[in-house]
C-alpha cells in the first residue's frame, strides 16, 4: 500500500531548490526504470491505471512512493508551478 502524505517531503523541497526535480509521467517513468528515482508522489486524483503502472515500476526499482493527499492542482501549486502537476519525482544525487 502506497503512503498518503499532506506535505511534500524535505527531499523534494531540496530537490526544488537544486531543480533535481522530474516532472510528467513519461519522464518520471523513464527515471525509475533507469534506477535514478529516488522518491516518487503523485497526486490523489491521478488515475488508477497510472498509479498501479507507477506502484509496479517503483516496487522492481525499489523506489520509494507517495500519494500526496491533494488533487494535481494542488500538487502544482506546492511544487511551485503555474500548472498541475500528475508525478513528479526527484532524482537521486550523482
Amino acid at each position: 500500500m502506497t503512503e498518503t502524505i499532506t506535505e511534500i517531503p524535505k527531499e523534494v523541497e531540496k530537490a526544488l531548490e537544486s531543480q533535481d526535480i522530474i516532472l510528467g509521467l513519461k519522464q518520471v517513468k523513464g527515471l525509475i526504470k533507469s534506477g535514478e528515482a529516488e522518491l516518487v508522489i503523485f497526486a490523489s486524483n491521478s488515475p488508477e491505471d497510472v498509479v498501479k503502472n507507477l506502484e509496479e515500476l517503483s516496487k522492481l526499482s525499489n523506489t520509494s512512493i507517495k500519494q500526496y493527499s491533494g488533487t494535481n492542482a494542488e500538487l502544482g501549486i506546492k511544487l511551485k508551478r503555474a500548472h498541475s502537476v500528475m508525478v513528479a519525482a526527484v532524482a537521486k544525487s550523482k
